[in-house]
């Protein structure tokens, strides 16, 4: 019982993440590492075609060398207003909103 309690809060996380993400209130990049996190959580497949664009977002966040833990960015990296980290992402952005899309709505059940 605890595993589907625990599975079932991490897709209600998995849909308000990729809400936040469309909506623009949470960027792309801290939301790929979530996602990622959440994914492994429920035990989706690393080829998921749903998910596999954040691993490649993941890998963005590796070469601009800020860290996989959001809690220690600095401000302008989470708000994006370093340009390195805005054009980040946009690019991030643009490689996953479909899959945000997807997300949503194979998850909205379980908002």
């Amino acid at each position: 019982m605890t595993d589907d309690i625990s599975g079932q809060t991490a897709r209600q996380q998995i849909y308000s993440t990729a809400v936040a993400m469309k909506d623009g209130s949470l960027n792309y990049l801290a939301g790929s590492i979530m996602l990622e996190r959440l994914r492994r959580e429920i035990g989706a497949y690393e080829n998921d075609p749903v998910f596999m664009p954040f691993l490649a977002v993941l890998a963005e966040i590796d070469s601009l060398d800020i860290g996989r833990d959001p809690s220690k960015w600095s401000a302008d990296t989470i708000n994006g207003t370093e340009p390195e980290v805005a054009q980040a992402i946009e690019w991030a952005r643009s490689v996953s909103l479909l899959e945000c899309e997807s997300l949503i709505k194979r998850y909205e059940t379980a908002k």
